[in-house]
Protein backbone atom coordinates (compact mmCIF):
# COMPACT_ATOMS: atom_id res chain seq x y z
CA UNK A 1 0.00 0.00 0.00
CA UNK A 2 1.64 3.06 -1.16
CA UNK A 3 1.73 6.15 1.87
CA UNK A 4 0.83 9.58 0.88
CA UNK A 5 2.73 12.49 2.42
CA UNK A 6 1.04 15.42 3.14
CA UNK A 7 2.84 19.09 2.48
CA UNK A 8 1.78 19.92 6.42
CA UNK A 9 3.46 16.15 7.50
CA UNK A 10 6.39 17.47 5.36
CA UNK A 11 6.43 20.59 7.15
CA UNK A 12 6.34 19.53 10.65
CA UNK A 13 9.50 17.59 9.98
CA UNK A 14 11.85 20.46 8.47
CA UNK A 15 11.13 20.28 5.07
CA UNK A 16 10.00 23.62 3.56
CA UNK A 17 7.57 24.23 0.98
CA UNK A 18 9.01 25.46 -2.55
CA UNK A 19 6.10 27.23 -3.48
CA UNK A 20 6.46 29.44 -0.33
CA UNK A 21 10.30 29.69 -0.42
CA UNK A 22 11.90 28.63 -2.75
CA UNK A 23 15.99 27.95 -1.74
CA UNK A 24 18.46 30.50 -2.70
CA UNK A 25 22.53 30.17 -3.06
CA UNK A 26 22.27 31.09 1.23
CA UNK A 27 20.42 27.83 1.68
CA UNK A 28 22.86 25.47 -0.39
CA UNK A 29 26.18 23.58 0.69
CA UNK A 30 29.49 24.63 -0.40
CA UNK A 31 28.55 22.36 -4.32
CA UNK A 32 25.46 24.59 -4.44
CA UNK A 33 22.99 21.71 -3.42
CA UNK A 34 20.62 20.99 -1.30
CA UNK A 35 18.41 17.80 0.05
CA UNK A 36 15.24 18.07 -2.23
CA UNK A 37 11.50 16.07 -2.46
CA UNK A 38 10.32 15.55 -5.88
CA UNK A 39 7.06 14.32 -6.21
CA UNK A 40 7.53 10.97 -7.72
CA UNK A 41 11.17 10.41 -7.06
CA UNK A 42 10.76 11.10 -3.38
CA UNK A 43 14.47 12.30 -1.45
CA UNK A 44 17.39 13.39 -3.31
CA UNK A 45 20.22 16.01 -3.50
CA UNK A 46 20.11 18.54 -5.98
CA UNK A 47 21.46 21.76 -6.89
CA UNK A 48 19.10 24.55 -5.30
CA UNK A 49 18.70 26.03 -8.97
CA UNK A 50 17.08 23.32 -10.32
CA UNK A 51 13.83 24.53 -8.02
CA UNK A 52 13.71 27.36 -11.00
CA UNK A 53 12.83 24.80 -14.00
CA UNK A 54 11.80 21.73 -12.21
CA UNK A 55 8.16 22.75 -11.00
CA UNK A 56 8.44 18.50 -9.31
CA UNK A 57 10.53 19.46 -6.21
CA UNK A 58 7.70 19.83 -3.99
CA UNK A 59 9.93 20.19 -1.00
CA UNK A 60 13.52 20.85 0.43
CA UNK A 61 15.55 21.61 3.07
CA UNK A 62 19.25 22.42 4.26
CA UNK A 63 21.72 19.27 3.74
CA UNK A 64 22.63 18.79 7.61
CA UNK A 65 25.97 19.86 8.84
CA UNK A 66 29.14 16.99 8.10
CA UNK A 67 30.36 15.42 10.83
CA UNK A 68 33.12 17.46 13.07
CA UNK A 69 36.28 15.89 11.62
CA UNK A 70 35.11 17.57 7.84
CA UNK A 71 34.01 20.85 9.31
CA UNK A 72 37.43 22.58 8.54
CA UNK A 73 37.55 21.27 5.37
CA UNK A 74 33.45 22.17 4.56
CA UNK A 75 34.35 25.87 5.91
CA UNK A 76 37.68 26.10 4.03
CA UNK A 77 35.84 25.39 0.66
CA UNK A 78 32.99 27.41 1.20
CA UNK A 79 35.34 30.25 2.05
CA UNK A 80 37.19 29.88 -1.18
CA UNK A 81 34.24 29.48 -3.27
CA UNK A 82 33.37 33.07 -2.42
CA UNK A 83 36.51 34.47 -3.73
CA UNK A 84 36.61 36.41 -6.87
Amino acid sequence: MEQRVTASGMESTGWIDANRRPPTEADCDVFGCVLAYHRYNGAMVTGWRQFEVNKLFTHWRPIPQPPKMYQELHSKRRRERRLP
